[in-house]
Parts: structure tokens; C-alpha cells; sequence
């Protein structure tokens, strides 16, 4: 490409046009910054501290894609640093810095820091791991450049650059294909390489674009902006249609001025333009019951492992039988707290009713569970229709699944490309498949449907359990709980307005899945979609504002499901208000029934104030006090999450309070507090010293269970030692 020299280094001083040349740098290199950012993040979370042991099914084929992801990085990568940083050094009479050699080599050092981490979760797999994949690098590179002469301005090298723009695209458009058909496949390659590989070629395909702009020319630039203007002008009336027609204009100007010289500014600001076009087109995800969980899919390969053998040689129960008629005394509610609170309460609950002379659920009168404690709760119920032996393995195998990995590989591949695709395309959402593969799951370890089931329709023989999934609005801020019967409102709930919401949602999505229930109850943000209960006008006014005059037809906005955890994540709201009824019930024989509540926690650092010598609370509480010491510079930033994430654990001690005072009503309502405690601190330097380092592969025997949806072996090896310790606790008969 020619680009004409049009003003001399003199006009400027010699340190800024430097400055200047820099800043040009770091503006067009800004992608990569974020993204090693966002990895860099990621990486010293708590989620990815415990991805850093999690062992995945794939591991080697996994090595050579984050090989190819590199290779097609730093291909992209020096054609857009010679094209736009490059040629503004020798623009000005200026040779670039010292060879593009050190560019790159910073570029690999980086890549080689989240390819460590990305690839070496796995023990001795790193000694293998990094020279895999840097040999892929190495001849996925070669076979991309070694044909091609860079001199060269005829087809051969045009087919090449075309092949460099579209390349990301058409990994992402794999990516996709993965998400859609074999999202198991994926998950197997481990959340690294999708967060590390997803989040690369989201940038090289933004990166192809600040290339295929100024090479374009401006009539075909044109002609593609201005269709993209049109689809909007054709989809939306009013107002939009004259701001549609003042952007086109306006990108005419700007690609003229920038199309024969790599302006930065201009070719980035076209991007987000067209962006916010074509997302403007799109209509947001709605509420719906799940397309996938309609039909049960056949033929399911069976995944090989204790779980299935046991279940196939029909583990011999060890539950006895008693002759005396249940009586449904339980009320169990179960936090919230990511795969932590599901792990833990499924597995208590199972411990706890294996020691039984009856099942557990035979008498239970009220199960109710938010987030991962509904995943919890799901997943202990799914198991009563199993063999006794298979429960407690068949339970362990399916929590210990890696449910991160098709969250973000939904995100990355799925739901960021569907905002610039349109609706009639692709009407399907990251929160569909990954509550297909939550159900899928169960169905090959096991071969039962259970997540496939309607909730409506939930039922278990010998019980007359109720179940909840504990949801928030997030418009209104109401509780809203999906189960197998209308839901009692927590106390000191507006009984109209959330009575007519729930049963308005119950209504709406009458064939919810358990699968989807269970997702709506543990919507993580920003992984998780929220999408909107749209209904007509007249319906919403009647929903929300009681108004019957109303005859609007128009879809409007009625609720927003997100995490149950939001207006209690103790779910303690459903067994309060039955213990509040009971207690005011005229009938003696009502108000007389034994009740036994329990509630199962997994807030490790709770029980730290009332036992502050323990070692691993003091090791708690000294990260603590590291954390707040000094003042918040970014305060007037991270306050608005702090509150959330303070007021919903006060929430939950209240909850707790509440219950100590409706007990006191009911003379015979007792409770058991299953609390997973804080794990001993070792005191180990080296491992105190890593810890501080970004790639440090903490070891998780020494620390508090992370939370997030994956657990490392070390982690579930703790929580099971802890539930192991349940058959001892004292058992009501």
C-alpha cells in the first residue's frame, strides 16, 4: 500500500511527535490491552484460582487450539502494527523503534504468562504444555507466512489478506457451531482456553477491521454502510430514520478524509458506529420456556464412571424402612453460594438421609433453594430416583462438571457475536444451551431425564413435598418463586402486587423446565442473560398498576428474572411464612404439628467472629484487615457492588434471627444449621508468597472453598470430609 508523506517531522517538536507516534500505538493496540486485562483479572479471581486445578478431558488437543488462536494473533497483530504504527513513523521521516522483533516479543511474553496459566492446571502437563503449543505457534506461522512474498501487491498476496480478516471471524463462527452442537466437547477443553482463546479472537476480529476499512476503499465502505443504515431505517420509523441518514452522511466525510491514510480514530470510530447500528436493530432476548428442554434427546452416549457402574449393577440399598406412617416435619431452605452451596448442600442432604430409618423426602414438607442452593436442592432430588449405593457418587460426579465453561464459552461465542446478528437468525441465547447442557449432563451420567421434567408436574412417590426456586424481579425487586405449587410469600411482602407477579410468571411460563427454573434461580451477573417477561400493555397495567382501562396491545416489560440471592439468599422466606401461619392457626392439631428446619449455609467466614482463634478464620480475617487498611481510592467506584454483596449477607443473618424469634411461637419447632466451616490454616511461606503473584497456581488445601461454578478436586475433597461429618449430627425420628 502507498501512502503519500503529507506534512514534515519539523512541524512538530521531536518529543511530541514522539508522544503523538505513542499514543497512536497504544490507541490501536487498545484491544490487546484490554483483553490481557480482562485475562489478567480473570486469572487472580477466586473462579480462576480454582480453574487453575480444575483436570479437563482434553487437555492435549486443547494445547494445539490455543496454538492456532496465537499463530492467527500475531499474524493480525504485525499486519496492524505495520499498517497503522509503522507507516506513521516512516510518515513522518522517523524509522520505527528497534525492530519489530522486540514488538513481538513482548506480544509472545504476554501470551506465554496467560498460556502458562491458561495450560497448566494439570500438575506435570506443564512440561509439556508450553513447548506444544509454541511449536503449534511456530508452524501454524510458518504455514501462514512462508508462502507469501510481503512485497508482493498482486492476488496472491490480496487472497492472503483477505484470508487474515475473515480468519477470526471464521474461528468465532466455530466457536459458535461448538456452543450450539457440542457444547460438551467444548467444556472439555477447560474454561482457560475458551476465556483465553474466545476473548483473543474477539480482538483479532476487531483488529481485522481496523485493516479492511482504509484497504476497502470508500465506495464499497459506502455501500456496505449505507445498507447497514438502510436495515435500520426499514426496521425502526420516527426519529432514528433522520439520525440513521445524519450518521450515514457523516461516515462518508470521515472514511473520505481517512480511507487512503491509517487514521486510527476515524477507522475505530466507524466500528462502534456500525456496532451500535446494527445492536440497535436487534430485539432483546425474552423470557420464554426453554426450546431446548422441550424434548428429551435420543440416543445419549452414556459417560463412563463410577456413577454409571454403580447404577448399572443396581447398588444395593442400605436404607432401611420404617412401618410408621411419614410425617412431613422438614423444612429445608439452602443458600446461596455458586457450586460451593450446591456441592455442599446436595451432598449433607444425602449423608444426612442415608443415616435416616425413612428417606429424608418422605418427610419433607418444604424444599426451597436460591442459586447454587437450588442447583443443590435440584440435584439431591434428581438422585432419589436413583439406586441408594449411586446417589452420593452420581452426585459428586455431576457437581464436580465444570459449569463455567459453558457460560463463558456462551458469552465469548454465542451472545457477543449475536449482538451485531439479527434475531430471525438466531433466536437462541447462551442461558438456553447452557440449561440444555445442565440437563444433558444428568442424562448421561445417569440416563434420567429429571432436569428435563416440568416443574409443575415435579413429584416423587411417598412425598407431598413442595419445591421452591427462589428468583428476584429485578424491576420491581420482588421475590418470585417458580416450584411445584404456588410459593408463600416471605413475611413483610407486599402480598397483593408480589402474589399477582408470581402468579402471573407461573402463568406465563407454565412450561418451565427444572433445568431453567434452577438457572433463573442462579443468574450470575453479566455470565448469565436476564431477559425480559414481555406482555401487552393492557396486561402489564392490570399486572403492575391494577388498571383495567388499558387497551394498549403493545409488549411491555412485566419482570426481569435474575438471582434469587439479590432479595434473600437465604431462601429462608417460604419455611418462615409457613412457621408464621402456623402459629396463628385457630386449629390446635395445625398449630401443635412438629417442625424440624433445616438450614444449610456455606458463608465459610460467618462462625469467624464467634471463633476468631481459629486459624484459618484468623488467616481469613488477616487478608481482611489487609484488604481495608488505608483509604479506598476507587471507593466512589466499587461502593455499589460492596453494599449489594454486604446488605445480602446481613439479609441472610436476619433471616436467621427470624427464625430464632418465629421458633419461640412453636414450641415444637426445632432447627439444624448445617455450616461448612473454615478449613485449618498451614502455615506455609512459600505457598503465603505465591499467593501475592497473578500466576501463582494457588494451592487450594489452605484456604477457603472460591466461589464460583467449578471446584477443584482439593476443594470437593474438603467439602466431602465435611459432609461425611453429617451422619453425626443429632437426627430427629
Amino acid at each position: 500500500m502507498h501512502f503519500d508523506h503529507n506534512y514534515s517531522p519539523w512541524q512538530f517538536g521531536k518529543f511530541d511527535l514522539r508522544l503523538r507516534l505513542w499514543l497512536r500505538s497504544i490507541f490501536v493496540h487498545s484491544p490487546w490491552i484490554i483483553c490481557f486485562g480482562i485475562l489478567l483479572w480473570f486469572l487472580m479471581s477466586s473462579q480462576g484460582i480454582s480453574l487453575m486445578e480444575y483436570p479437563v478431558e482434553h487437555p492435549w488437543i486443547r494445547f494445539v487450539c490455543f496454538g492456532v488462536v496465537l499463530a492467527v494473533a500475531v499474524a493480525i497483530f504485525q499486519m496492524v502494527d505495520g499498517l497503522h504504527v509503522e507507516v506513521a513513523w516512516l510518515r513522518v521521516g522517523l524509522r520505527p523503534p528497534k525492530f519489530r522483533l522486540i514488538k513481538l516479543l513482548f506480544y509472545m511474553a504476554g501470551s506465554w504468562a496467560v498460556s502458562r496459566a491458561a495450560l497448566t492446571n494439570e500438575g506435570l502437563n506443564q512440561y509439556v504444555a508450553i513447548p506444544l503449543t509454541f511449536i503449534t505457534v511456530l508452524m501454524v506461522s510458518i504455514a501462514m507466512v512462508y508462502p507469501v512474498d510481503p512485497e508482493d501487491t498482486g492476488f496472491k498476496s490480496t487472497a492472503y489478506f483477505l484470508f487474515l480478516l475473515f480468519l477470526p471471524i471464521l474461528l468465532l463462527a466455530g466457536g459458535t457451531y461448538l456452543v450450539i452442537h457440542h457444547m460438551d466437547w467444548l467444556a472439555g477443553l477447560g474454561a482457560f482456553i475458551v476465556v483465553g482463546a474466545g476473548l483473543i479472537l474477539l480482538v483479532t476480529a476487531v483488529q481485522s477491521l481496523f485493516l479492511l476499512l482504509p484497504w476497502m476503499g470508500i465506495v464499497p465502505t459506502a455501500v456496505l454502510l449505507l445498507a447497514g443504515c438502510t436495515y435500520l431505517v426499514i426496521h425502526h420509523i420516527g426519529w432514528l430514520v433522520g439520525f440513521g441518514m445524519l450518521i450515514v452522511g457523516a461516515w462518508l466525510i470521515i472514511l473520505a478524509k481517512s480511507v487512503q491514510s491509517p487514521k486510527p480514530i476515524p477507522t475505530v470510530g466507524a466500528i462502534i458506529v456500525t456496532a451500535v447500528l446494527l445492536h440497535g436493530c436487534q430485539e432483546p432476548i425474552t423470557e420464554r420456556s426453554n426450546p431446548l428442554l422441550a424434548n428429551i434427546p435420543p440416543n445419549v452416549e452414556p459417560i463412563a464412571g463410577t456413577c454409571s457402574d454403580l447404577i448399572k449393577a443396581g447398588a444395593v440399598t442400605t436404607e432401611t424402612q420404617s412401618d410408621a406412617k411419614p410425617r412431613p416435619m422438614f423444612l429445608i431452605s439452602a443458600e446461596g453460594g455458586g457450586i460451593r452451596a450446591a456441592y455442599w448442600t446436595a451432598v449433607s442432604l444425602e449423608e444426612l438421609s442415608q443415616k435416616r430409618s425413612r428417606p429424608l423426602l418422605e418427610e419433607t414438607a418444604l424444599l426451597s433453594g436460591v442459586s447454587g442452593g437450588s442447583l443443590g436442592l435440584a440435584t439431591w432430588l434428581a438422585a432419589q430416583e436413583l439406586p441408594v449405593g449411586a446417589r452420593l457418587s452420581c452426585i459428586r460426579e455431576y457437581l464436580s462438571s465444570d459449569f463455567f465453561t459453558p457460560l463463558i464459552a456462551g458469552v465469548l461465542f454465542l451472545d457477543i457475536p449475536r449482538l451485531v446478528i439479527p434475531k430471525s437468525i438466531l433466536d437462541t441465547h447462551r442461558g438456553d444451551y447452557f440449561e440444555s447442557y445442565m440437563a444433558y449432563r444428568w442424562l448421561a451420567l445417569t440416563g434420567k431425564p429429571f432436569f428435563y421434567r416440568r416443574l409443575a408436574d415435579l413429584s416423587f412417590p411417598g412425598s407431598e413435598a413442595r419445591i421452591y426456586f427462589n428468583a428476584t424481579d429485578a424491576l420491581s425487586g420482588q421475590f418470585i418463586a417458580f416450584g411445584n405449587a404456588a410459593a408463600p410469600l416471605p413475611p413483610g411482602a407486599n402480598e397483593k402486587t408480589a402474589s399477582t407477579l408470581n402468579s402471573i410468571l407461573r402463568e406465563h411460563l407454565s412450561d418451565l423446565r427444572v433445568a431453567q427454573a434452577v438457572h433463573m434461580s442462579a443468574r450470575f451477573p453479566y455470565l448469565s442473560p436476564n431477559p425480559d417477561v414481555m406482555l401487552p400493555a393492557r396486561d402489564a397495567a392490570k399486572t403492575l398498576f391494577n388498571r383495567d382501562d388499558v387497551d394498549d396491545g403493545a409488549p411491555t416489560r412485566v419482570a426481569s428474572l435474575v438471582d434469587g440471592g439479590y432479595f434473600d439468599n437465604s431462601a429462608l422466606g417460604p419455611a418462615l411464612r409457613l412457621l408464621e401461619d402456623q402459629a396463628v392457626s385457630n386449629d390446635e392439631a395445625v398449630k401443635s404439628q412438629p417442625r424440624f428446619i433445616l438450614h444449610l449455609f456455606n458463608n465459610q467466614r460467618r462462625n469467624c467472629y464467634s471463633n476468631s482463634k481459629h486459624s484459618g478464620c484468623m488467616r481469613a480475617t488477616d487478608e481482611s484487615l489487609n484488604e481495608l487498611k488505608g483509604f479506598s481510592v476507587w471507593g466512589w467506584l466499587n461502593r455499589p457492588s460492596d453494599a449489594i454483596v454486604a446488605v445480602r449477607d446481613q439479609h441472610s443473618l436476619q433471616r436467621l434471627n427470624e427464625l430464632v424469634m418465629a421458633m419461640k411461637n412453636i414450641p415444637s419447632a426445632q432447627r439444624l444449621l448445617l455450616a461448612l466451616p473454615m478449613p485449618e490454616a498451614k502455615s506455609d511461606k512459600v505457598l503465603e508468597y505465591l499467593a501475592k503473584v497473578p500466576f501463582h497456581g494457588r494451592d487450594q488445601t489452605w484456604s477457603e472453598v472460591a466461589l464460583g461454578w467449578t471446584l477443584s478436586p482439593n476443594e470437593r475433597e474438603f467439602i466431602d470430609r465435611q459432609a461425611s461429618q453429617v451422619r453425626d449430627e443429632p437426627k430427629p425420628e
